[in-house]
């Protein structure tokens, strides 16, 4: 295919596949290999279409499950003004919990301050604001459940890694490559088993008999611990309806016709809409500090200047990602949308997943 064909492609497909009206899209994945252009778009399953009320305007926000491996980097999330389409990524909710919230929230500062040096209890700051942010929104006791699953959640990767080291070791290829949120099912289990008793395998088990005990065990307290299974798809509705509501003001501010900001002439209109998003996402909502700790850690942003913007307003309010935050830090924020971009009074959240979300983690 040639380079400028792709986007004519990608709106065909998708619009023919919503005329038969099945859930799937897919977007972007132009790759240059030796002036030779590459098509490989991400695929999709749409897993919600989400409408979002802003100052009394519905933006259409759809909620994607990654479906392809082609390549680890997805297309920016929020609002794509090029195809007018607001949308975030499921499954990235999913891994941004797990893979960067959770060990966060279970390291030991203390040991990491006397080990590493003083100016690493900084950046451990962040725990103890989402862990207050987190109870206060959960309630106390879903909050120790989520705790408690987020630990087991780890265990499982520990010896998922453990069979992965050793089938480097080994010279073969068989990995775990998943950690479900509920651990494993019967079948999986039962898998693990017989290969941890398969004598052809004695000099260099797959698995051995200690890790498929331990499998069992965990995903079996998993499985029986009511409170985490009522926590997380809670935890993961509220996570992913900040995203939405980021989206949504994101393509509010830009489609609205209204000057965007004022003495933002570093910014193009585009970056304004973006960074203004961000602000209303901080301002909005139950969790706001979750929010601002994803733009930080794991986002991936619409452009290289967005980006660079947004990290310096930050800056500019006496903060930067892996420094003190200053208590006041969200008010200055808000002060800062008020001052430099048209006011967002009201907007609506999601309250619970909608039905056909996965609650997974791809891999």
């Amino acid at each position: 295919a040639e380079k400028e064909d792709h986007s004519e492609i990608e709106r065909a497909w998708n619009d023919r596949v919503a005329e038969m009206g099945h859930p799937y899209a897919i977007q972007g994945g132009g790759l240059e290999d030796h002036g030779h252009f590459l098509y490989m778009p991400e695929t999709y399953r749409i897993v919600a279409a989400v409408d979002v009320d802003v100052d009394g305007q519905t933006h259409h926000v759809e909620w994607r499950h990654r479906l392809d491996n082609f390549r680890r980097a997805a297309e920016p999330t929020f609002y794509d003004a090029d195809r007018d389409h607001a949308w975030v990524r499921s499954d990235r909710g999913w891994i941004t919990l797990w893979g960067t919230l959770a060990p966060l929230l279970l390291s030991d500062h203390e040991r990491a301050a006397e080990e590493l040096g003083e100016s690493t209890r900084r950046d451990f700051q962040w725990r103890d604001e989402l862990r207050a942010e987190l109870s206060d929104f959960l309630g106390e006791e879903d909050f120790q459940a989520l705790l408690r699953g987020a630990t087991r959640q780890q265990q499982l990767e520990s010896i998922a890694l453990e069979i992965g080291h050793r089938g480097n070791r080994c010279n073969h290829n068989f990995r775990v490559v998943r950690t479900p949120w509920l651990g494993y099912d019967s079948d999986e289990l039962d898998r693990f088993r017989r290969l941890a008793n398969d004598d052809r395998y004695a000099e260099c088990p797959r698995v051995t008999t200690d890790e498929a005990a331990r499998l069992r065990r965990i995903s079996r307290d998993l499985q029986s611990d009511l409170a985490y299974q009522r926590v997380m798809p809670r935890l993961l509705a509220a996570f992913l309806g900040h995203k939405t509501v980021m989206s949504a003001a994101h393509r509010h501010r830009s489609t609205s016709g209204e000057a965007l900001c004022s003495d933002c002439e570093e910014w193009s209109d585009e970056d304004a809409a973006e960074i203004g998003g961000y602000l209303t996402g901080t301002r909005l909502g139950p969790l706001p500090l979750l929010g601002l700790f994803r733009t930080c850690f794991d986002h991936r942003y619409g452009s290289q200047a967005s980006y660079r913007g947004w990290l310096l307003l930050l800056r500019d309010q006496g903060f930067d990602c892996r420094g003190e935050m200053p208590d006041d830090l969200l008010g200055r924020l808000a002060a800062v949308e008020e001052e430099r971009f048209f006011p967002i009074d009201q907007i609506s959240f999601i309250d619970e997943l909608p039905e056909a979300t996965p609650i997974y983690r791809r891999d």
